[in-house]
């Protein structure tokens, strides 16, 4: 669902007020598509899900703060004023909410500091291998990211950066052996030996 809700607002099929809308339950359909109806479908069935958790004014706050973000990722790079840093925060901010929220969706009581913490960076993180993976059809529809927004920087060395920066943060945390840590350096290598194999076969 937050990859289909992710590509429909870049690609203007939905917009954050529908998207908020069908959060609160008071969506009316006036334009319907084949996506937006399929949206509106996943959504409902999370909300359901969601009035019977303790944690629903969270998980709702943090999924609109999540689907906020995109407003600021619709402009094109190339006539932006926002900084890189900015860049940096709206990736946490798109990718961070929508993992806590997720985890409220799930949670029996509301998450301490530290753990919604290291779910919010790891949810930045992941939205950052997304945009990673995306940059070339980001660049093609004008989306801001770290990878469009900065051509000076090869994406890998950008991805490399990252992942030192999300690195630092959540071992200040866990521990460093932790198996969530691991997980995400196994995936980050993954990642650039995808990356690699598919460069090396479009050559």
């Amino acid at each position: 669902m937050s990859r289909l809700a992710d590509d429909a607002l870049e690609d203007s099929l939905v917009s954050n007020e529908e998207l908020a809308s069908m959060l609160l339950g008071n969506y009316l359909n006036k334009n319907p598509n084949k996506t937006k109806t399929l949206i509106y479908e996943s959504i409902s069935s999370l909300r359901e899900q969601a009035l019977n958790s303790s944690c629903y004014n969270s998980f709702s706050a943090d999924i609109s703060r999540s689907w906020k973000t995109n407003d600021l990722r619709m402009v094109n790079p190339e006539n932006s004023n926002i900084s890189y840093d900015q860049v940096v925060l709206i990736t946490r901010d798109s990718g961070g909410f929508f993992f806590t929220a997720l985890t409220h969706l799930l949670a029996s009581e509301e998450l301490s500091a530290d753990l919604k913490k290291v779910i919010y960076l790891c949810g930045g993180w992941f939205q950052t291998l997304d945009d990673y993976r995306d940059r070339k059809k980001d660049t093609h529809r004008a989306i801001t990211t770290l990878f469009t927004i900065n051509q000076n920087k090869l994406p890998m060395r950008l991805l490399n950066e990252q992942s030192k920066i999300y690195g630092k943060e959540i071992q200040s945390i866990l521990d460093p052996q932790h198996s969530l840590i691991v997980f995400m350096k196994k995936l980050t290598r993954l990642t650039r030996l995808l990356d690699f194999t598919k460069n090396f076969l479009d050559w």
